[in-house]
């Protein structure tokens, strides 16, 4: 079993932002500002979908079956990985088990958790493995540039074409170059190559 569940999350849509795609879009006015921010938060749900990114903080709970063998990488998307608040499992007599925090390290660089140096995970698992962590990045601010920019192109790209469909014109779903620049920051091959799957978004749910 391979689930993941996102119980709370925002896209950090708020004025600022919108007055930073402004910028980007040469647009002074405001009659398009609530259609901007739709197209915003469209753009934050596609760099999700592309790239394993989360802009803005989530909550999440992933549910396995079982730890990686031995002392090999579980890696928890989306990136970026905030914290971890939990790690319980169902252990061999049926009992619900706490892995206490002291017993791994978490990279939030990497986006992962990994038993503590010379440590291994628990070997009394019977089934059901829960883990609470937080993902996603808190504050515009903190967004890396390249996302960013990535954010800006999709928001130009939607804002210039209103209909899947031009009459007359060659469009596309997404111009070539910037589904080039949503390869380049993709985080999930990590996760992807951990699982053997192709995509994890068949298993999450909200």
């Amino acid at each position: 079993m391979l689930r993941y569940l996102r119980t709370f999350y925002t896209t950090l849509a708020s004025s600022t932002v919108r007055d930073f795609l402004k910028l980007h879009l040469r647009y002074t006015g405001t009659s398009e500002d609530t259609l901007i921010d739709h197209y915003y938060e469209a753009a934050v749900q596609r760099v999700f979908a592309s790239a394993h990114i989360q802009v803005g903080s989530s909550t999440w709970i992933a549910e396995i079956d079982q730890f990686p063998c031995g002392v090999k990488r579980l890696y928890l998307p989306p990136y970026p990985l905030t914290s971890v608040s939990s790690i319980y499992y169902r252990d061999d007599t049926g009992a619900t088990v706490e892995w206490l925090a002291a017993n791994y390290r978490v990279s939030t660089t990497e986006g992962y958790v990994e038993p503590e140096f010379d440590g291994l995970y628990p070997s009394d698992v019977d089934s059901l493995i829960q883990i609470t962590y937080v993902a996603g990045y808190s504050s515009w601010a903190t967004v890396p540039v390249d996302v960013k920019q990535a954010i800006c192109f999709l928001v130009e790209h939607y804002f210039d074409q209103r209909a899947p469909v031009g009459v007359g014109i060659s469009t596309q779903a997404i111009p070539e170059t910037l589904q080039v620049m949503l390869d380049q920051i993709n985080r999930g091959d990590e996760f992807l190559s951990h699982a053997g799957r192709q995509s994890y978004f068949d298993h999450i749910y909200e």
